[in-house]
């Protein structure tokens, strides 16, 4: 259980970071499932939809922002 919840707040970490300078973090995702021996099959499909939240949550903060320009 305090595995999970060390691996979690590593995540968020790393989220929180990479979403601050406008990234999804989806290197340092496979990279902590990777230490923490995920097997294979479910680091990809969980890195991947974490790095949508991640992306999204950054493009929506930068939109709040009025740092995107959708017009262009």
């Amino acid at each position: 259980m305090i595995h999970m919840l060390l691996i979690a707040g590593l995540i968020a970490c790393v989220s929180l970071l990479y979403a601050t300078a406008g990234q999804a973090g989806g290197t340092a995702f496979l990279a902590i499932m990777a230490f923490a021996a995920f097997p294979a099959s479910e680091m990809r499909p969980t890195a991947l939809l974490l790095n949508i939240v991640a992306a999204g949550f950054a493009t929506w903060r930068l939109h709040q922002r009025g740092a995107i320009d959708w017009g262009s």
